[in-house]
């Protein structure tokens, strides 16, 4: 990803926590007040949904935001206080995105939470308990020293850029 395209991702990227601090996963600014993420980051292990939140990049805190639901998917956080910027990446649909095409990634997993890129992921599939795919995702694995695969936790709703869209 050229510096340029990965400047102006960083710039809209949040990492989203609950109110006692704890990471929940990455969102991305959509307007100047509307992040985009997935349910899950929002949605607290008894199913209600976290609100408020707070919008970090890096330590620095942006605001808090307040949840605007969560019955798909997609989930949208009102943010408290506008994120201005001249010139966001508009948000598109990828066509044609599948299994073993690649995408950049920024977000803000638990094991870099100043941000991170990541270049050139693989789009594999998204396994159940039972090892059945249940369609395309990113599952992003790190080796650990013993050389078993460690899921990279937090980059859940990190955009995504492919095919020059996010």
């Amino acid at each position: 990803m050229d510096k340029i395209l990965m400047r102006k991702l960083r710039e809209q990227t949040v990492q989203i926590c609950d109110k006692e601090g704890n990471a929940r996963g990455t969102g991305f600014f959509v307007t100047d007040n509307l992040v985009a993420t997935v349910s899950h980051c929002i949605v607290s292990d008894d199913g209600s949904v976290i609100s408020p939140v707070e919008l970090f990049r890096g330590s620095q805190k942006v605001c808090d935001g307040h949840p605007m639901g969560a019955e798909n998917e997609i989930a949208f956080i009102y943010a408290s206080s506008p994120c201005r910027q001249e010139d966001r990446l508009p948000v598109g649909y990828c066509r044609g995105l599948g299994f073993g095409d690649e995408a950049d990634v920024y977000g803000y997993p638990q094991k870099q939470p100043e941000g991170y890129p990541l270049s050139g992921i693989e789009i594999s599939g998204n396994f159940l308990e039972d090892g059945n795919e249940t369609g395309p995702s990113i599952q992003c694995m790190v080796r650990n020293k013993e050389g078993a695969l460690n899921r990279y936790n937090g980059l859940s709703g990190s955009p995504m850029v492919a095919e020059n869209c996010i």
